[in-house]
């Protein structure tokens, strides 16, 4: 009797709800309310026993009228075959499953620009918090870097189920329990790519009302120290407005960066093809002068050295220039020969 009624699932049905009826529903995801009508033939897929009874008080199978050895079982009957990716439930003689169908979409401000004249400046790619992200091109350049492959796990509100999606640049990928697959593959498969253009234009524009805003605002600019007084001017009307900005306090700043001048001791070895200076003098010992940056307004002396001119703020151009004149005007003076004179 057991394997009979299996086999006649859809007869039992349709002896328990006729052909036709309306079964009314509320959907589970939706909200939304309708009506189902069984229809004439049920493709039963799979079947849950659900409880058993031994009773033997049960009606006889197809009339017989020995009802000691007979079962009765409590069946669910689904038009599914793999009814465990379902979640179910029960309303009155109907049996809802919420299955999830993950999918992916794209979204992006780039895709309506036209980007004909255009030069990818930068790029960064991000994961899915929009965060850890990578320069794969910055100043007009590939880097070379590549960001790593990256998860996320979102949690159904359909059916509670939690779901992992990978996204490596090749490939989107989903998994739940035993089903996985890939809902998208090529190039540039990431969360979230961020992308800057340089582009190229046909536009002229007109500079002639700032340049003459600009012009005004600087004919009119006054500065007493503590406060920075403008008027402001408008082309397209010809108003003009006065305006002021307090400046902060100025600072008392020396006009030059003091120095001075120490005598230091030296030894004067020069040679040449007549000699060496010790041949023509009784020491190489000597001085020179040289020009020394001051420290907090003093002079660094060091030990053996002869402090000629203190800090102040120097001025030798002019001998710098004499200097630089007599070294044109000896060069052009000097005669060359093969001995010496």
């Amino acid at each position: 009797c057991q394997n009979l009624n299996l086999a006649h699932l859809g007869k039992i049905i349709h002896s328990i709800v006729a052909t036709g009826s309306c079964i009314p529903y509320t959907d589970p995801v939706s909200g939304g309310s309708g009506c189902y009508s069984p229809p004439g033939t049920i493709d039963v897929h799979s079947y849950e026993f659900v409880q058993r009874t031994n009773s033997g008080t049960s009606p006889g199978c197809y009339g017989s009228n020995n009802d000691s050895s007979h079962q009765f079982w409590h069946i669910r009957a689904f038009t599914v075959d793999n009814i465990d990716q379902y979640t179910l439930t029960t309303q009155g003689n109907l049996i809802i499953g919420v299955k999830d169908n993950p999918g992916a979409s794209k979204t992006g401000s780039c895709a309506a620009l036209d980007l004909t004249d255009c030069t990818m400046l930068e790029e960064t790619v991000c994961d899915h918090n929009d965060a850890a992200c990578v320069y794969t091109y910055r100043n007009y350049n590939p880097t070379g870097l590549a960001p790593l492959a990256s998860c996320e796990q979102v949690l159904s509100p359909n059916t509670g189920l939690t779901w992992t999606f990978c996204a490596d640049g090749s490939n989107l990928t989903y998994q739940q329990g035993s089903r996985s697959g890939v809902l998208e593959s090529g190039s540039d498969i990431w969360w979230n790519i961020h992308r800057t253009y340089s582009c190229e234009t046909n536009n002229v524009y007109d500079f002639t009302n700032a340049q003459q805003r600009a012009g005004h605002i600087q004919n009119t600019l006054s500065d007493n120290g503590t406060m920075l007084t403008f008027q402001d001017f408008n082309p397209d009307t010809g108003a003009t407005a006065n305006n002021s900005i307090s400046l902060p306090p100025r600072e008392d700043v020396e006009r030059c960066e003091k120095s001075c001048v120490v005598k230091i001791p030296v030894q004067d070895t020069q040679a040449s093809l007549t000699g060496t200076t010790a041949d023509y003098r009784a020491s190489v010992n000597t001085h020179k002068e040289i020009l020394r940056a001051c420290e907090n307004g003093v002079c660094p002396v060091n030990a053996g050295e002869i402090l000629i001119k203190d800090c102040q703020c120097t001025n030798y151009f002019n001998q710098a220039a004499t200097t630089l004149q007599l070294v044109h005007d000896a060069g052009r003076d000097m005669i060359c020969s093969g001995s010496p004179p």
